[in-house]
């Protein structure tokens, strides 16, 4: 899925910790279901750290967290899931 214009600029304040999150959400427009293990594992990165790349693209609206969990948590980018609820709602 191609990157919507303003998805980077919102990364843009964290710093380093942009490099990681980005590689994450570019992660995320390939796959667009991830959970933490399976994206530390796509990065090779530690499960803290795509633990923490999830959070920051949870908290800047990129990805959305879909089973309401405190464990086992499964994410999606927010993209993409906008795509399918336009898709739902014009068939209804």
């Amino acid at each position: 899925m191609a990157a919507l214009p303003d998805e980077d600029a919102r990364l843009d304040p964290l710093g380093r910790a942009a490099i990681t999150t980005r590689r994450g959400l570019a992660h995320l427009r390939i796959q667009t279901v991830t959970t933490m293990p399976l994206l530390a594992e796509a990065l090779r990165v530690s499960r803290p750290a795509a633990s923490d790349v999830l959070e920051r693209l949870l908290a800047a609206g990129l990805v959305r967290e879909l089973t309401g969990r405190a464990r086992d948590r499964v994410y999606a980018y927010a993209a993409a899931c906008a795509v399918v609820d336009a898709s739902a709602a014009s068939i209804v």
